[in-house]
């Protein structure tokens, strides 16, 4: 989320000095590498999103297992104490202090840089016939 402050200086003529103060804020997500498409119209091929190295397809763009909800964590001590996260193996080193933690919302593991590849997914979508051998996400594909 950012946040702004700021003032402007309304250029009407005969009116010097007029200011005004205003704030805004907003909000955005990142791009996960998908692109949501409709379900299937007559004719045309049923579409699944598959990840780049899964062996499953889901059948829907918002399946918690590819579109992921990251959390700060700002109370690092209690989330790591708690003993429900593990520290990740790829981003997170023996003993190694941090200063902030990144936790999702069907994980369970922590994660010590939003870079670590264990958060990024890069979805793709592909009629169903393309997904081969893969099987069907437990999660979305009930």
């Amino acid at each position: 989320r950012v946040s702004a402050r700021y003032r402007m200086k309304v250029p009407l003529p005969f009116f010097s000095g007029i200011r005004i103060r205003s704030k805004g804020s907003g909000r955005s997500r990142i791009f996960s590498g998908y692109v949501e498409h409709g379900p299937g119209r007559d004719g045309e091929a049923k579409i699944v999103y598959v990840t780049e190295y899964g062996s499953v397809y889901h059948t829907r763009a918002d399946c918690s297992h590819i579109c992921l909800t990251i959390k700060d964590g700002s109370r690092i001590r209690a989330i790591v104490n708690a003993g429900h996260y593990q520290a990740c193996s790829k981003c997170v080193r023996r003993g190694e202090t941090l200063s902030a933690i990144y936790v999702t919302a069907q994980g369970d593991c922590y994660h010590g840089s939003l870079s670590c590849s264990g958060l990024k997914r890069k979805v793709r979508a592909i009629p169903l016939s393309e997904a081969g051998g893969m099987r069907c996400c437990g999660r979305c594909g009930n």
